[in-house]
């Protein structure tokens, strides 16, 4: 059950950069909003249950020093044949068929390439799709579109 915590005001701040925040809540304040929200989901208390807090979510909104999101681009010099790791045997239009495999961040910027295949990475694998195509752009994302029939045919040559 998610528990709204009440605002508390705190003092200005000193600095004319730095913003006010809440004032820490004490154990009552905690008490009164979860037995408000527990009366109002299920319409009563339970007496003589404690209360844990089990888990708890913060979310700050700041600012930060503008950061060249250019530093997490693809490495100068990566080549599709450098990023290339083989194939895998995928069933596609009831056949198997021969995917390219890539290591996504050894893409260099500005490949393109037709689906089928697949792009790894230690967090997550992309699955390029039959009729898309998969372009690097100048930060190393993958800008996945739809591709013509006579584009497709000229990439995969």
């Amino acid at each position: 059950m998610k528990v709204p915590l009440p605002a508390t005001p705190t003092p200005a701040p000193k600095s004319k950069r730095a913003k006010a925040l809440p004032a820490a809540l004490d154990r009552d304040q905690l008490r009164q909003a979860f037995e408000a929200r527990y009366a109002a989901t299920y319409g009563r208390l339970l007496e003589g249950i404690p209360m844990r807090v089990l888990n708890m979510r913060v979310t700050v909104i700041g600012r930060r020093r503008k950061f060249d999101l250019a530093l997490l681009a693809p490495e100068t010099g990566s080549s599709l044949t450098r990023a290339r790791r083989g194939t895998r045997q995928l069933w596609l239009n009831q056949a198997w068929q021969a995917v390219p495999v890539y290591e996504r961040l050894l893409l260099p910027v500005g490949a393109r390439i037709a689906g089928p295949a697949l792009f790894e990475q230690s967090d997550t694998t992309v699955y390029l799709e039959p009729g898309m195509q998969a372009k690097v752009d100048r930060l190393g994302n993958l800008v996945i579109s739809q591709t013509t029939v006579s584009t497709q045919q000229h990439q995969n040559r």
